[in-house]
């Protein structure tokens, strides 16, 4: 570099020696006439301080040295000259022109923010973004400048002075929601990055934003009123305009859909309803009073005077709707454990279980029996009741039957009976992780008879299964069968419940043993002979825990005086 640096020099001052030596060539007349005319030169020149102008790769100074720790100058090539271009630096800023990204404006840095070739100290428009400097907000950032995409990103794209305003790219619809109940009017939508203090709710549709009583996810109820907000006033409550609401739909007062009021059983029959008259023999329930007339007169049961919950056998008999007073027909009622466990919580008369509201009030009388293999009422169901194991004579699965209850009624036929009829709902928290396997709590209703069953015992309710090629109790006349349990056909999956059981403890929920499912109302139908002495046991167990509980409601027991189909159908 050295050796450069003097080679330089010289060249330089041969160029000086060689332009001093031009000047003498000017004849003395004419320096003289220079000099009379005052235009003599100012200044003389000078050849130039070449420490100024440092070449390419030159990095030594003569107050510094480059060399290793011995002090020996390092042998590194010095960068390659352009030699056709000019040694100028015009800007001083120590960058020849010919290198420098910005040769008229001082810029060490050599910045280049959008990577144009023009640094950014001369560059006109710094970040790319097509806007020049001077009219762009944020002039060092491409993704801000006046016509930008506003979007939801906390930045303020479109230099307007906003930030993050309605209609930006990513905005989500809010709607005003003045009743707190999830949902508002559909005219209040707007497009916002977040909700702001009146638009709170991300959903529409509200037809009335000041009664939180009304929305898009509300049941419909027949009350004169859209509760749903569908456009449509008390819909499905009359489906046959009969002038009676279904009997699943909940009424408030006398609404002008049904004037006669609720408890219409079969809504899509005009000639059935609670103001029909009993027809015999038809096989209906004409006026939805949960008995179907037959040849000879249904004998009705009168618990007048009865205690008809609690635990006692008088309240079992009132919440089975078996009370005659002119007639022994229960001689006796045994509510026991084959399992040794403890009966004291595991079965109850009731009123009602769970929400008021539900779909389950009694059809039968004022009450009805529960009957669980863990606490009968409440909210809990996942709880041992002691005791041991026993084997199921029914199942083929192999698995022992835990916490297994029992209500036995010894009972006698009346005279002109062709066989009775019961109402029962399964729950169990089984649902719905162990559908399809054979881990699955069952109930039986089992019949001990001389002559119906040959003094066997058998069970007598039993479905059709929801998936038989995985999962099946028992073969019969060609077809599999399951009993009642979480694989009968009649389960209600969570998909698609059809039947309210909510404040049960066994509503449908993320899977877990706090959560459940039911097969909705069922009804099972069997022949008995008249005045034919008999025993009808009720049995529910835990199949291989003591929990994940199930539990029956039992119902409306009715005798049948004509020819039925026997068998086990569902309300719905």
């Amino acid at each position: 570099m050295r050796i450069l640096r003097t080679t330089l020099y010289l060249a330089l001052f041969a160029l000086a020696v060689g332009c001093a030596e031009s000047e003498s060539f000017t004849t003395d007349s004419t320096a003289t006439n220079m000099k009379d005319a005052g235009n003599a030169p100012d200044t003389v020149w000078q050849p130039p301080d070449i420490d100024q102008y440092p070449l390419p790769g030159d990095t030594t100074s003569d107050d510094q040295t480059t060399g290793d720790a011995d002090g020996q100058a390092e042998d590194v090539p010095p960068e390659p000259i352009d030699e056709g271009m000019p040694l100028v630096d015009s800007d001083k800023d120590g960058i020849l022109d010919y290198v420098d990204n910005c040769p008229t404006v001082a810029n060490v840095d050599q910045k280049d923010l959008d990577g144009d070739g023009d640094g950014d100290a001369c560059d006109l428009d710094m970040d790319g973004d097509f806007v020049q400097d001077g009219l762009d907000c944020v002039p060092d950032n491409p993704k801000v400048f006046p016509g930008n995409i506003e979007t939801c990103d906390g930045i303020d794209n479109n230099c307007d002075g906003n930030i993050d305003e309605s209609g930006a790219k990513g905005c989500v619809d809010y709607y005003v929601d003045q009743d707190n109940d999830g949902s508002g009017p559909t005219d209040t939508q707007t497009c916002l990055c977040d909700p702001n203090e009146e638009h709170t709710a991300l959903y529409g549709g509200d037809c009335d934003d000041e009664n939180p009583d009304l929305h898009p996810w509300i049941p419909e109820t027949c009350n004169d009123l859209d509760d749903n907000c569908n456009g449509l006033v008390d819909e499905d409550c009359d489906d046959d305009g009969d002038g009676y609401c279904d009997i699943y739909m909940e009424v408030v007062g006398t609404p002008a859909v049904c004037p006669h009021g609720g408890g219409d059983c079969l809504d899509f029959a005009p000639e059935v309803n609670p103001g029909a008259k009993e027809i015999s023999e038809n096989g209906l329930d004409d006026d939805c009073d949960g008995k179907k007339l037959g040849e000879g007169g249904v004998i009705e049961p009168d618990c007048t005077g009865e205690p008809c919950t609690g635990q006692s056998n008088a309240a079992i008999i009132c919440g089975l709707d078996l009370c005659y007073p002119t007639l022994d027909v229960v001689q006796s009622v045994t509510v026991s454990s084959p399992t040794g466990s403890n009966t004291s919580t595991a079965w109850n008369v009731v009123n009602h279980f769970g929400n008021p509201n539900n779909d389950l009030a009694p059809f039968g009388g004022t009450s009805y029996v529960l009957l669980a293999t863990g606490p009968a009422t409440g909210t809990s169901h996942s709880q041992s009741l002691g005791g041991g194991g026993m084997s199921d004579p029914f199942a083929n699965d192999g698995f022992s039957a835990y916490d297994a209850m029992e209500i036995k009624l010894k009972m006698t036929a009346p005279m002109n009976v062709t066989g009775f009829t019961i109402d029962y709902v399964f729950l169990s928290v089984e649902y719905e992780e162990w559908i399809g396997s054979s881990y699955n709590d069952k109930f039986y209703i089992i019949l001990k008879a001389p002559t119906t069953t040959n003094n066997q015992k058998k069970v007598i309710n039993y479905t059709a299964c929801s998936n038989p090629n995985q999962y099946y109790d028992f073969m019969k006349d060609g077809q599999k069968w399951c009993y009642i349990a979480i694989n009968t056909a009649f389960s209600e999956p969570c998909t698609n419940v059809q039947t309210n059981i909510d404040g049960t403890g066994f509503s449908c929920g993320p899977g877990s043993s706090a959560y459940g499912s039911s097969t909705g109302w069922l009804q099972t139908s069997w022949p008995i002979e008249p005045g034919e002495v008999f025993e009808l046991t009720f049995h529910i167990h835990d199949a291989s825990d003591h929990v994940w509980d199930s539990e029956v409601i039992l119902d409306n027991f009715v005798w049948e005086a004509s020819d039925f189909e026997p068998g086990t159908a569902s309300h719905n």
